[in-house]
């Protein structure tokens, strides 16, 4: 995911990698690595709410510009 994110940055114009550059391809990156158990089949959970809910922690705990 990491090269993959330096590719995007690299077709964009730039050197460096930014946190958008990984996250636009997590979903095509992870989405076939998530396997439910038969319970979690069984209660109907959604592996691509899963991912969902991962993602959207991650934009809340990503750093500010310029903040310690």
């Amino acid at each position: 995911m990491a090269l993959t994110g330096k590719v995007n940055a690299l077709l964009d114009g730039r050197f460096n990698a930014a946190f958008e550059d990984v996250r636009s391809i997590a979903w095509p990156a992870l989405r076939h690595r998530l396997i439910l158990s038969f319970a979690g089949a069984a209660e109907g959970v959604d592996p691509d709410a899963i991912l969902g809910d991962v993602l959207s922690h991650l934009d809340a705990q990503q750093p500010r510009v310029g903040a310690i």
